[in-house]
């Protein structure tokens, strides 16, 4: 926790009353718009941890769930479409919040969710409803177009919507699928559907498309076929050889006998293994691609890696963790 997080809970912890943006700006003597940006992101991120409450009037307060009335945690949704989430209370037993769908707010899996109306329900779990979304977990979303202007969730049981201009839904049809992002401000209701705000990224295709499903699972998980343009143009610049000057102060194993065992249709060769006899002795050694050597913290293709986690197999294609450059 940074310096400016640590006044912040300070102050709110010995302030008598709740205290907005501008207030919290001039009790701790923030000045300029930088100091101002750098407040603004110590909330978020108290808010995301759950240590600091926002309410619906932009009044900050600390996050006291019995004083409040409220909880906090990441959503989990079933089949089903209702949600659930768990946390720990201070005996470090599980306390399990069920949410109905009707009841999520336009929340989806994986969001961090404010939770408040709590009843007994069945099992010792606690009926709940959602009250706001604190954080997206994931705001690329596919959507189907329904005519008349809507989008909803394609393949999710959670109904939330987003309406783009009028000029934008020209372009498609009933069934077209499209990459859309969406934030966690609910603009209102249409037909008991949250609406919030959103923006068409790409058109994905119309889901009667043959394989249009393994886009869509991908996309659902995090997983998109295109990488952006700086990671392109990085990998681009990558050379296709092992240069001389990389070589120096490296050990050079080429004379050993090392191999992989692969498929000749395999494409992302990362590690391979090799064996000598030493004596009576075996020495096997286990040899690792050093992509780390290419993709260093800051680039924009670490930060794709650190997004996808890794290379998605599915079935009948790969979508790879980096670019075909450096991952074949």
């Amino acid at each position: 926790m940074d310096i400016l997080q640590t006044k912040v809970l300070e102050y709110l912890k010995k302030g008598s009353k709740k205290i907005d943006l501008w207030g919290l700006k001039k009790k701790l003597g923030v000045k300029g718009e930088e100091e101002l940006e750098l407040l603004q992101t110590a909330l978020r991120n108290l808010e995301e941890e759950g240590l600091v409450y926002l309410d619906s009037k932009g009044y900050y307060d600390i996050f006291d769930a019995k004083r409040l009335g409220k909880v906090q945690g990441k959503l989990t949704i079933n089949r089903r479409g209702n949600g659930y989430v768990e946390i720990k209370d201070k005996n470090e037993n599980k306390v399990r919040y069920v949410i109905s769908r009707e009841c999520l707010n336009g929340a989806l899996r994986g969001d961090i969710v404010v939770l408040t109306d709590f009843q007994s329900g069945d099992f010792g779990d606690i009926i709940a409803k959602v009250e706001k979304i604190v954080k997206r977990k994931q705001n690329k979303i596919t959507f189907e177009y329904h005519g008349d202007g809507v989008f909803l969730p394609y393949n999710l049981k959670t109904r939330v919507t987003f309406i783009p201009g009028k000029e934008e839904c020209k372009k498609y049809v009933e069934g077209d699928l499209v990459l859309a992002t969406i934030d966690g401000n609910n603009l209102g209701k249409i037909y008991d559907t949250p609406v919030f705000g959103g923006q068409i990224l790409k058109y994905i295709g119309h889901k009667d498309d043959p394989k249009i499903d393994i886009e869509v699972i991908a996309n659902d998980y995090g997983f998109y076929l295109e990488f952006s343009d700086l990671a392109m143009a990085e990998a681009d610049q990558m050379p296709t050889e092992v240069l001389p000057e990389e070589m120096e102060n490296r050990e050079d194993l080429r004379d050993e006998v090392i191999f992989t065992i692969d498929g000749e249709d395999t494409k992302d060769i990362d590690d391979a293994i090799g064996i000598k006899k030493d004596g009576d002795y075996y020495i096997v050694t286990v040899n690792i691609a050093d992509v780390s050597h290419y993709v260093k913290p800051g680039m924009a293709l670490f930060e794709e890696a650190m997004a996808r986690g890794t290379s998605a197999y599915l079935i009948d294609s790969v979508l790879p963790m980096l670019p075909h450059k450096l991952s074949n």
